[in-house]
C-alpha cells in the first residue's frame, strides 16, 4: 500500500540506568497498513500476477535494510487498555502461544527469501522469532488514539526499564476492544507497522554534540472484536481457538511481523510494478488463505504451530517467480 508519513515534534528525556532517551523530531513513520476485509475477495485467488518478467519475483529490493541479525527478531507486546475479562485473557494466551511458536516454522521461513547486502554479501532474514515478553498499559493515552500516541506508548516501558531499547526488536501495541485508532482503524485498516526514531543519550551535553538515532520497528494491532466483519475472517464463533479476537489478531500479527522483518523502514522490499504500488510481502497476499482444513467445531484453519491451529494469510515468496504461500522449506512450498 502507498506509504503514509505523519510527523510530530516532540522531545522526551528520561534517565534509564544512566542513559537518557529522547525521541527525535522526525517522530513516528507509518510504513504500511492492513486494509479492512473486502468480502468480495475469494478464499483462493490466483497465486501470482500474470505480468511477471524474467528474473522478477513480483517484489523489488529498494536498497534499505531488512532485520537480518543472526539471532533473529525480538518481539515485545504492550497490551493496551483493559484485558481483564476471561475472553480477553484467552485472547492473550492465543496470541502469546502463537508468537512463541512462530520462529523456526515453515510459515515464517518464507521471510528468509528476503535479504539485504552485508559485508559478506547477501544477508537474509533469519527464521528466528524471540518472544521477549509483555507489559500492560492502562489507557495512558486514553481510548481514542492517534498515530503519534503509538510512539509514546512504546517509549514508556523502554524509559522505565521494563523493555530495552532494541534496534532488533519489534514492539507491538495491541489494543482492547474499547480502544479506537482515529486515523482509520475499522474503517480503512486493521493494523499497521512503522518505525519510531529514538535517540539514546548518555548525557544531555554529549547528546548536543553527537546525537545517535535508533530506528525502532513498531506496530499497531487493533482488536478485531471492535469490528469483526472487517478485521477477522472468521468473524463469529466458532473459530480455531474459539475466540474471535485472539484468532483474528494472530493473522494481523503474522502479516505485520513479516513486513517488519522484510521492510522495516519502507525502504527495502515492496512491489513497484504491481498496482497499487508499494505493496509489501503481506499485502500481496492479504486476506487469502490457500488450502484450509475443517475442525470438529465447524471452523477451519491452515497452519499448526505448537498445540494450536490458526488461520493465517499467505505471504509472498520472493523466489521462483514469486507467489503466495503458507510455507517455504528448502526451496519448495
Amino acid at each position: 500500500m502507498p506509504q503514509t508519513v505523519r510527523i510530530v515534534s516532540l522531545l522526551l528525556l528520561a534517565t534509564l540506568s544512566g542513559v537518557a532517551l529522547a525521541q527525535s523530531s522526525s517522530g513516528l513513520t507509518v510504513v504500511n497498513t492492513i486494509p479492512i476485509i473486502d468480502r468480495k475477495s475469494t478464499l483462493n485467488p490466483p497465486s501470482a500476477p500474470s505480468n511477471l518478467t524474467a528474473h522478477d519475483n513480483g517484489i523489488q529490493y529498494h536498497g534499505g535494510p531488512v532485520l537480518s541479525t543472526a539471532q533473529g527478531v525480538n518481539v515485545y507486546f504492550i497490551w493496551y487498555g483493559n484485558w481483564s475479562s476471561p475472553s480477553d485473557r484467552a485472547a492473550q494466551s492465543i496470541v502469546t502461544d502463537f508468537i512463541k511458536n512462530l520462529g523456526g516454522s515453515p510459515y515464517f521461513n518464507i521471510n528468509t527469501t528476503y535479504y539485504d547486502s552485508g559485508a559478506g554479501g547477501l544477508d537474509p532474514v533469519r527464521n528466528r522469532v524471540n518472544y521477549i515478553g509483555s507489559t500492560t498499559d492502562n489507557y495512558s493515552h486514553g481510548t481514542a488514539l492517534v498515530d503519534q500516541d503509538l510512539g509514546g506508548i512504546i517509549e514508556q516501558p523502554i524509559m522505565s526499564g521494563t523493555f530495552p531499547l532494541d534496534q532488533n526488536g519489534a514492539y507491538f501495541v495491541i489494543t482492547s476492544a474499547d480502544v479506537d485508532e482515529t486515523s482509520g482503524f475499522c474503517t480503512t485498516y486493521c493494523a499497521f507497522h512503522g518505525v519510531d526514531v529514538l535517540t539514546p543519550f548518555r548525557s544531555i551535553a554529549s547528546a548536543l554534540r553527537s546525537p545517535s538515532s535508533v530506528n525502532v520497528p513498531v506496530a499497531f494491532v487493533g482488536n478485531p472484536d471492535r469490528c469483526p466483519a472487517f478485521c477477522a475472517w472468521q468473524d463469529e464463533l466458532p473459530t480455531p481457538n474459539n475466540n474471535v479476537a485472539g484468532d483474528g489478531m494472530v493473522n494481523l500479527i503474522a502479516h505485520e511481523l513479516s513486513e517488519t522483518v522484510s521492510d522495516p523502514r519502507g525502504t527495502a522490499w515492496y512491489s513497484f510494478n504491481q498496482k497499487p504500488k508499494g505493496q509489501e510481502n503481506g499485502d500481496l497476499c492479504q486476506w487469502t488463505f490457500g488450502q484450509t482444513t475443517n475442525l470438529p467445531n465447524g471452523s477451519f484453519y491452515n497452519v499448526t504451530l505448537g498445540d494450536r491451529n490458526y488461520l493465517l494469510q499467505r505471504i509472498w515468496v520472493n523466489a521462483l517467480g514469486g507467489y503466495c504461500s503458507l510455507s517455504w522449506v528448502n526451496g519448495a512450498n
